[in-house]
């Protein structure tokens, strides 16, 4: 079965489901639906939020499965709750840019992948 593409090929905006069928019946519903948040996630998104879940949210088995700092997983932890629209109040944003700022400083974490980060939360 082909993914189903995150936004539209020849111009890049949002996509809607209009159409949806049963596979024992072959019933057909139309209608205008928006896919679930999830479908819209980037790859590297969905592979940290299937770990963080078999983890349990144990940040320190996170950390074990993705080989990667307790910094990245909060920073990417972060992004992902904001990439799904859960914000946090500014004194976990500054946190939040504080955790990165700290992996760079340890060379945890690459400047390209910070910026990423960054945009993707503000």
């Amino acid at each position: 079965m082909k993914k189903i593409p995150k936004e539209c090929p020849s111009c890049g905006g949002n996509l809607k489901i209009t159409e949806l069928r049963c596979v024992n019946c072959d019933t057909i519903i139309k209608g205008e639906y928006s896919p679930p948040t999830i479908i819209k996630l980037k790859e590297d998104e969905i592979e940290f939020l299937f770990s963080f879940l078999k983890a349990r949210g144990n940040i320190k088995e996170v950390e074990k499965l993705l080989k990667i700092s307790y910094p990245t997983v909060k920073a990417r932890l972060e992004s992902l709750l904001s990439s799904i629209g859960i914000k946090k109040e500014d004194e976990d944003i500054a946190d939040f840019r504080k955790s990165i700022l700290d992996a760079i400083e340890r060379g945890e974490m690459k400047v390209e992948e910070a910026v990423k980060m960054l945009k993707q939360k503000f």
